[in-house]
């Protein structure tokens, strides 16, 4: 029997880490609202979030598109004012979480307050959220534990956005979202 099988320490590897030799390469970054049974952090960098109009397409499993600027005026009644929040699980699985913004004329949400308190809450916390139906809000879940810090990838938000929103771009008017929503398809 091989000695090393005496001490499994010596030979245990952590599920997340990659072979030695071997990067991992972060081919898909979702858009949406993490999970309610998923850990997760939000970053600390404030240049890592975005404020944007974004278009939620609630007849294709809630895929959010990016608006391109030329083209928030065609969407302006379509469209959701966002900040496209960067969040990372406890699997290390980059997200990006669309938080609505507060509206302008200071009519409160529960759901949108308690959204911006929890990633708040999480930027540096591991947190979940919780859904109250009956207050409209998000409770916020923090881990009793201390866990290990999450390994951001080193990526711009740029190049976040880039894989994240990669072929959900509405950037003319003859974009498949358009016509749909002007009737022609």
């Amino acid at each position: 029997m091989p000695e090393f099988f005496k001490d499994l320490s010596s030979i245990r590897m952590d599920p997340l880490d990659t072979a030695p030799g071997f990067t991992q390469v972060l081919a898909k970054v979702p858009v949406r609202k993490p999970g309610k049974q998923e850990w997760f952090q939000v970053t600390k960098d404030p240049n890592l979030i975005l404020t944007t109009l974004v278009f939620k397409d609630e007849l294709d499993r809630d895929e959010v598109y990016f608006i391109d600027p030329g083209m928030r005026a065609v969407l302006a009644d379509e469209a959701r004012l966002v900040q496209l929040t960067p969040c990372i699980t406890r699997e290390n699985n980059v997200i990006i979480w669309p938080i609505g913004i507060p509206d302008p004329g200071g009519k409160r949400n529960g759901w949108i307050d308690s959204a911006h308190a929890a990633a708040r809450h999480a930027q540096g916390n591991w947190i979940r959220l919780k859904s109250d139906q009956q207050l409209g809000v998000y409770n916020i879940i923090t881990a009793p534990a201390e866990r290990s810090n999450p390994v951001w990838p080193d990526k711009t938000l740029n190049e976040l956005l880039e894989i994240a929103f990669a072929g959900r771009v509405i950037d003319n008017e003859d974009h498949t979202i358009v016509r749909r929503l002007k009737g022609f398809e």
